[in-house]
């Protein structure tokens, strides 16, 4: 204002026209009342403090609504404070929480109600050589479920044991081949087990009430024991056996020997020619004994005597009298 009148004063008191002066005097007055309307919100602004907060923060608040819905996750005093931050720092977390709960509840519920029946009933399936052609809520209907688990859980034990006494005389004979019936160009890690050859036992009261010529194939018992021979190619080196006592299978030892009269006896006796020569157990006697129920006169003979008496085989009520 002191500025404007020294100007005013320096204006008018030179010799001016009387219009000029008068235009200078106007604008002088204008620039006065602008600078008066000025000075007064100045101080409009300075008695009211909460204006001067509202303008400040009308920019920012702007920009924080485009970050509304995910700083609900923040701290409300922060966003109040630094709100050009929260966009920039702390909002990247919020979007993982979303797509880590989808994918644990919506795929979970489905596979696992597919998959728990299948299982219950193809095992028994599979290993009874049955092809399913219905749903598996009928085939499990349909098949005798009381009799099928005791069939697969004996198949399945005696596989085991058989497996096992493969695997240890195997461990031996990588040590002493020659024992076990391997020859020297043969690769051990070729050898493979072949299927279980059932022994056969004839009791007591049976020997004693044998006649001669009475067909012996009736008389024939399970001895729960059983040989599996061991391949190289399709040649057997030897056999391993599996017995069974009480309830369990019992792993045994290999025996070249056995595998030699049961290779003999095959070769002389081929399944091709309609032969099935059949082996069978005595306690009481230290060998085994074989015979074959295809032939016309019921015979058993001693194993080792494959080797000896060529097609020659003792005749059945003669050996049953010695087991008497």
């Amino acid at each position: 204002m002191k500025y404007n009148y020294s100007t005013a004063i320096l204006f008018l008191g030179r010799a001016e026209s009387p219009t000029r002066k008068k235009f200078y005097l106007g604008a002088t007055a204008a620039l006065c009342v602008v600078a008066a309307g000025f000075y007064a919100m100045h101080l409009y602004r300075l008695t009211h403090p909460r204006l001067v907060d509202a303008a400040s923060h009308a920019a920012p608040v702007a920009t924080v609504t485009t970050a509304v819905p995910v700083a609900t996750t923040l701290n409300q005093p922060v966003v109040k404070k630094i709100p050009l931050t929260l966009p920039v720092k702390d909002l990247t977390p919020a979007p993982v929480t979303a797509p880590t709960i989808a994918p644990v509840t919506a795929p979970v519920a489905a596979p696992v109600a597919a998959k728990t029946v299948a299982p219950v009933v193809v095992p028994s399936l599979i290993i009874g050589g049955e092809k399913v052609r219905s749903s598996p809520a009928q085939s499990a209907v349909e098949k005798s479920p009381a009799q099928k688990p005791v069939v697969l859980i004996e198949a399945d034990e005696l596989s085991q044991a058989a497996q096992l006494a493969f695997g240890n005389m195997m461990d031996f004979a990588s040590q002493y081949p020659d024992i076990y019936g391997f020859k020297p160009g043969d690769v051990l890690h070729d050898a493979w087990l072949g299927d279980a050859i059932p022994i056969y036992k004839i009791i007591p009261s049976d020997c004693a009430g044998y006649k001669t010529g009475q067909p012996l194939k009736p008389l024939l018992k399970p001895a729960d024991r059983w040989v599996f021979p061991v391949f190289i190619g399709d040649q057997i080196r030897c056999v391993v056996q599996v017995s069974r006592d009480g309830h369990n299978y019992v792993p045994g030892s290999g025996s070249k020997i056995l595998a030699i009269f049961w290779s003999k006896i095959l070769e002389k006796w081929p399944a091709a020619k309609g032969y099935h020569p059949q082996l069978i157990f005595n306690p009481d006697m230290p060998d085994y004994y074989f015979t074959v129920p295809e032939l016309e006169t019921p015979n058993i003979t001693d194993a080792s005597a494959v080797l000896s008496y060529g097609n020659n085989l003792s005749p059945a009520a003669v050996i049953l009298a010695s087991w008497r």
